[in-house]
């Protein structure tokens, strides 16, 4: 039954039973997630007053707490042959600090509370290590396909947050009780056993080291800053040009369908030409949706560029990572390093547009511009890895 609870793409693999309870436990964490997008942020602005500022210092605390922790413990957690005690500690921790945060009306009990809610950030670069290192496909296509059914739980999560009548605080106890659940089957999971498919250890000297990781943490921090950008400013931008709300969803809904239409593409092509081409190319598709959105289109171009959007959404998760993991020297060190980039580049991604002290559509070739960068340093590594010996092996 448990194999039945995983992609097609990992029901081949005779570990099946192994990887089962990593993707169920994804699963869960994604759906607790997706309601959480929504009601922590209503609750944090209850918490501080309604004040921007406010709440612009509860998610860079949190952010840069997130990050710490997930640099400090996941490649320790992953490497441990106790893994799933310790993860089960770590998310217990953080459910009943997301817990406090529904209950408390202090502020600074919510600030302290929204720290330690932050160990739930470490479930899931583990759970995505358990995957790739159980699994005989590639990394790339065991990325995507777990990818795949993180993004649908996530948006079950987003409408179990309608179901509850918009209560933000029994939403935030539900994912508690998520929280927990997902802690308990942490258990199952086992020791480690191999490293990513296709990745060589890194016996270098540290400034090689650096060359091979550095470029690599640029890119996924430049395109997280990319993503924060129009997660949080199309909305403003939607509201500021007159769209109803049903058409500002509708926005997220298509980028939300082709993320998901297209990531097992993404995968087989990650495959066949590598991470940093793909890399190189979904950013491409982004520099167009932000440059289509910086001229402040329609609701018909609106749409259009979050299809197009929705790729590289798509592949910044799920390829992203597989680069960071093939360039250290574990799972554990690539799936922990891209979680906390993923933290500060969000922060990156919020303050950049501020700059100008206005909102306009044109704070979006911010976004653009983070995007080309990112696509350049991609199109360096890819001809630096030509270059000189492979760093994968062909799959």
């Amino acid at each position: 039954m448990k194999a039945q609870l995983v992609p097609r793409l990992l029901q081949r693999n005779p570990d099946s039973l192994w990887t089962a309870p990593a993707f169920l436990g994804l699963v869960i964490a994604a759906v607790a997630a997706g309601a959480s997008s929504l009601a922590l942020p209503l609750r944090v602005s209850q918490l501080a007053g309604h004040s921007p500022s406010g709440v612009l210092l509860f998610y860079s605390t949190t952010s840069v707490a997130a990050g710490c922790i997930n640099l400090i413990f996941t490649p320790r957690v992953i490497r441990a042959k106790r893994r799933g005690l310790i993860l089960f500690w770590l998310l217990f921790a953080g459910a009943i600090g997301n817990a406090f945060i529904a209950i408390v009306s202090s502020w600074p009990a919510a600030l302290a509370s929204g720290v330690i809610t932050c160990l739930l950030t470490v479930s899931y670069p583990v759970f995505m290590a358990v995957i790739l290192e159980r699994t005989r496909q590639s990394a790339s296509r065991s990325s995507a396909a777990a990818r795949e059914g993180y993004v649908v739980a996530f948006v079950v999560g987003l409408a179990a947050f309608g179901l509850v009548g918009n209560s933000v605080q029994v939403t935030l106890i539900a994912v508690s009780g998520l929280a927990l659940v997902t802690a308990a089957i942490s258990l199952q999971i086992g020791a480690p056993r191999k490293r990513i498919p296709g990745a060589k250890e890194a016996a270098s000297p540290p400034a090689r080291r650096f060359w091979l990781v550095g470029p690599a943490a640029a890119i996924v921090l430049l395109m997280k800053a990319a993503d924060s950008l129009r997660g949080v400013y199309l909305p403003i931008y939607a509201v500021s040009a007159g769209l109803p709300a049903y058409q500002i969803a509708a926005t997220f809904i298509v980028t939300t369908v082709f993320e998901i239409a297209v990531l097992r593409v993404l995968g087989h092509l990650s495959s066949r030409i590598g991470a940093p081409a793909t890399i190189a190319w979904i950013n491409g598709a982004a520099v167009v949706a932000f440059v289509a959105l910086s001229t402040g289109p329609g609701f018909i171009g609106l749409l259009a560029s979050q299809a197009l959007y929705g790729v590289f959404a798509a592949g910044f998760q799920s390829i992203g990572l597989v680069l960071l993991a093939e360039r250290t020297s574990s799972i554990g060190a690539g799936a922990g390093l891209y979680t906390a980039i993923v933290q500060f580049g969000g922060i990156a991604g919020l303050i950049a547009p501020t700059i100008s002290n206005r909102f306009t559509p044109e704070c979006f070739l911010v976004g653009a511009g983070f995007a080309c960068i990112a696509a350049v340093v991609a199109i360096l590594i890819r001809s630096r890895d030509r270059a000189a010996r492979p760093l994968v092996e062909p799959t």
